[in-house]
């Protein structure tokens, strides 16, 4: 266990420098740029961010199940192939985005169309980074992050000293930095991708990439489903304090985000040897993680208005109020982390979709239910309920799948 917390450190290095990397570009952008072309960079934004976890279930998730445990050689096999259909997928998706980005005008047309230069070199760097959890080196991701960091800053600094900061020159900074960390990764694992095995790693990976890309858009559906049901019940300004507040947790969620790759790998070794050892550790991930909510909610309770309106502007009024419920709602979601990862690592991810369908409509019913009693600080309560909901019936799926001993693609899990 103590070697898992020691491993564990670089990746919350990791999480810092990769989501560091992304704010740094989002704040040189906002202050250098007008109201108007942000909004377009956030569009496009938000449209990687969709590519991005449909490849994180469709090839980083699955390397990560499916490999933690094998031989180097294997290892090397599977990263050619993952990172080369990662590749295929970049390609696809950037041809997608050019051909929508032909169809608009202005910022919106310059960042849809540069972000798709650069899309295939983002997604097969972010692929290497959860090929190293899968091998049980966080070192290397966390290596790599630095290097494409360090080059975007360096690029990002010279565009503003040179007065040429613009959308595409900021988003291209962004994507030569990742095309030199995609091909440092390549050298960081001694293999580089492969292309033309895309096809065998879809078809070898179809039934656990299609189900967790199911309970990827089940989940996010629920929650916009919910902030949708919110808006219409208790207005715009509810759902803004509700995002408000979810940003202050920002960091928080990034961590849990970044825990389940790394925390899968390893209960993935565990199992294969000591599989009471596993129960423990995702007992135990559950338990820090929900702590980490409470903790950082009480930092933020105890935080000066004066730095609260800094952050938040004229939002923190509303928003203070919820940080209770938002504290709560922090708690429940990293108790909720330790059996999501557990089922992952046995490979029981049917049981994770089958949560999500039953709870997503509950989610959405118990978000609106809050937002009838009480608006925004009730819509928050709300989700605090169906996170304990989901967490109980993770939890629940969980220990029926340890004891049965059986996966869900027809073999014994262990």
């Amino acid at each position: 266990m103590l070697g898992i917390l020691v491993r564990g450190r670089w990746v919350v290095l990791d999480q810092a420098l990769s989501s560091g990397s992304n704010f740094l570009l989002s704040f040189v952008l906002v202050r250098s740029i007008s109201p108007h072309s942000f909004g377009a960079f956030g569009i496009a934004l938000v449209t990687f961010q969709a590519v991005l976890s449909l490849s994180r279930t469709q090839v980083s998730e699955p390397m990560v199940i499916r490999f933690s445990n094998s031989s180097d050689e294997d290892w090397r096999r599977a990263s050619r192939s993952s990172t080369g259909f990662a590749l295929v997928l970049g390609v696809l998706a950037a041809a997608g985005m050019i051909v929508v980005g032909l169809f608009t005008t202005g910022a919106l047309r310059s960042s849809l169309i540069t972000l798709a230069i650069i899309l295939p070199a983002l997604l097969v760097q972010d692929a290497w980074r959860f090929a190293f959890f899968a091998q049980g080196r966080p070192a290397r991701a966390a290596a790599n992050d630095f290097i494409w960091t360090a080059i975007q800053c360096g690029l990002l600094l010279a565009a503003v000293l040179s007065d040429a900061i613009s959308i595409t020159t900021a988003i291209l900074a962004w994507g030569i930095a990742a095309t030199v960390a995609a091909v440092a990764g390549a050298f960081q694992a001694g293999c580089a991708p492969r292309p033309g095995r895309a096809r065998a790693w879809l078809r070898g990976n179809k039934v656990l990439g299609g189900v967790l890309s199911a309970d990827l858009v089940v989940r996010s559906t629920s929650m916009q489903g919910a902030m949708f049901a919110v808006g219409a019940l208790a207005g715009l300004t509810s759902v803004g304090y509700l995002r408000a507040g979810l940003l202050l947790f920002g960091p928080l969620y990034a961590l849990n985000q970044a825990a389940v790759p790394f925390a899968v790998s390893e209960c993935v070794r565990l199992w294969e040897t000591r599989a009471e050892l596993m129960q423990r550790a995702t007992f135990f991930l559950s338990l820090v993680l929900g702590a980490s909510g409470l903790l950082l909610g009480m930092v933020l309770l105890l935080m000066p208005d004066t730095v609260g309106r800094g952050l938040l502007g004229e939002s923190w009024h509303g928003t203070r109020n919820l940080l209770p419920a938002m504290t709560a709602l922090a708690f429940t979601a990293g108790v909720a982390v330790g059996p999501a990862v557990g089922l992952r690592a046995i490979r029981s991810v049917r049981r994770l979709l089958a949560v999500s369908l039953v709870l997503a409509p509950v989610t959405i019913i118990l978000a609106s239910g809050g937002a009838l009693v009480d608006e925004a600080n009730g819509a928050t309560w709300g989700l605090v309920a169906a996170n304990a909901v989901t967490a109980s019936a993770l939890l629940w799926q969980f220990r029926s799948a340890l004891r049965t001993g059986w996966g869900s693609f027809g073999y014994q899990s262990r």
